[in-house]
């Protein structure tokens, strides 16, 4: 699925907002859930894999999958949001396939990353596995904004920004306050 996005993510876009399926765009966000969450574990668990119990392992590729997959739908509600209120027309299945589609060649290359980290000799190339498969991943939700919202390049670019801004924003409040909240910051 991710491979079929990545090689024409127009024609797949098009063909997404055609059929209309949510039950297509949950399983592409589950696959690119599967993706990063075996990624992340794999970097984490193989330079420790003779001291980390497998249990450690499938927690950590679990609760990755889990924080992936509601950080796609949350993020896929906020473009429904954001793209309606800056003159665009769709529904919160618009959102969410935007997103996933978008997620495809950034899940692939952190796959690769992931693989080549592993080796120190070839770490510094997930720099150049990372860059292209991000921009793709960026380059495709600014297209299935388009598309799926009906909306101009500028509105497309507005709805990224503001939804990034506001993903960076709400994470540096969530993480302020839950300092401020524990009471150690007064703590003398």
């Amino acid at each position: 699925m991710p491979l079929e996005i990545i090689n024409d993510p127009a024609g797949a876009i098009k063909r997404a907002a055609k059929k209309k399926d949510i039950n297509n765009t949950a399983r592409i966000v589950a696959v690119n859930s599967f993706i990063i969450a075996f990624s992340v574990s794999f970097a984490v668990f193989t330079p420790v894999m003779f001291t980390a119990t497998p249990l450690m392992a499938a927690s950590l590729a679990v609760i990755s999958f889990f924080m992936v997959a509601l950080i796609s739908v949350v993020f896929g509600w906020t473009v429904q949001l954001v793209a309606n209120t800056l003159g665009g027309r769709g529904k919160y299945f618009h959102g969410l396939t935007a997103v996933s589609y978008a997620m495809a060649a950034p899940s692939m290359g952190i796959f690769i990353a992931s693989l080549l980290a592993v080796v120190s000799v070839l770490r510094p190339f997930s720099f150049v596995v990372l860059v292209p498969s991000l921009g793709m991943g960026l380059a495709t939700l600014y297209r299935a904004i388009r598309d799926m919202f009906g909306v101009e390049m500028p509105a497309a670019a507005a709805t990224v920004f503001i939804c990034a801004a506001s993903f960076f924003l709400a994470l540096y409040l969530t993480v302020t306050l839950g300092i401020l909240s524990s009471g150690t910051l007064l703590r003398i």
